[in-house]
């Protein structure tokens, strides 16, 4: 079932306590659409697309050399202090595709100064789907039409699946110091965009009853390979 936009909804439930969350995982997952969603339920939020930061880097230096690198962290670190330094109460939304690697460790420790600076917890949520569902999710018409650089070759992906793992706090680490750290993993192969957004939106509203995520604490039965695992309040984790 391809990720659809009919279950939106308008906003009928509370708003959030302000946060830092990210939004991660493999191209065509439905990154975008999830937190375009989850941004229309919450009054008092912004969304920082991943592509609204690399789009322009592609344009100017096509090929992925150290001019390309630097002018990326340039652009990702201007954006990143105007986040930091906006006044009130803002929820913060970006997206990405965050791996295990100590590269992408320094990205992610990048995302959650975020809310080290504006004093707010963060949220780490990967969204997974079933492989032959994401290579669906990768062609569609949606995701074409929006004519920037995401991935669209299905060989492609396949061999991203294959040889990366995402970011798990349960597995991997960071410096949290000074942050709240939440994660939420959701198997969203059977879902719509708007129930995925709603299953974020409650969980924002409840991080005070979920434990901080980290190596060191892990809550009863959990995998750290299973992007599916999901914490809920009743399960006294």
């Amino acid at each position: 079932m391809s990720l659809s936009t009919s279950a939106l909804s308008p906003t009928t439930i509370k708003d959030p306590p302000p946060s830092v969350i990210l939004i991660n995982g493999f191209p065509g997952v439905g990154k975008c659409a999830v937190s375009r969603a989850l941004d229309s339920m919450i009054l008092s939020s912004r969304v920082i697309d991943k592509h609204l930061l690399i789009d322009p880097v592609w344009a100017i230096e096509p090929e992925r050399c150290p001019e390309h690198d630097t002018l990326r962290k340039a652009i990702r670190k201007a954006a990143f202090d105007g986040i930091k330094n906006l006044p009130g109460l803002a929820t913060t939304i970006l997206t990405g595709c965050i791996s295990s690697s100590p590269v992408d460790k320094e990205l992610l420790s990048e995302h959650v100064d975020l809310a080290r600076s504006r004093r707010c917890p963060f949220l780490l949520v990967n969204l997974s789907c079933d492989e032959e569902e994401n290579v669906v999710r990768l062609q569609s018409l949606g995701r074409i039409a929006f004519q920037n650089t995401k991935l669209l070759d299905p060989v492609l992906l396949r061999e991203i699946r294959q040889d990366t793992r995402l970011f798990n706090p349960y597995f991997d680490s960071v410096d949290i110091s000074g942050v709240p750290f939440y994660h939420l993993g959701l198997d969203t192969t059977s879902d719509t965009v708007g129930e995925v957004a709603t299953k974020i939106m409650k969980y924002v509203q409840a991080l005070d009853h979920y434990p901080i995520a980290s190596p060191q604490v892990t809550p009863p039965g959990y995998n750290p390979m299973d992007e599916s695992w999901v914490c809920l309040p009743e399960t006294h984790c």
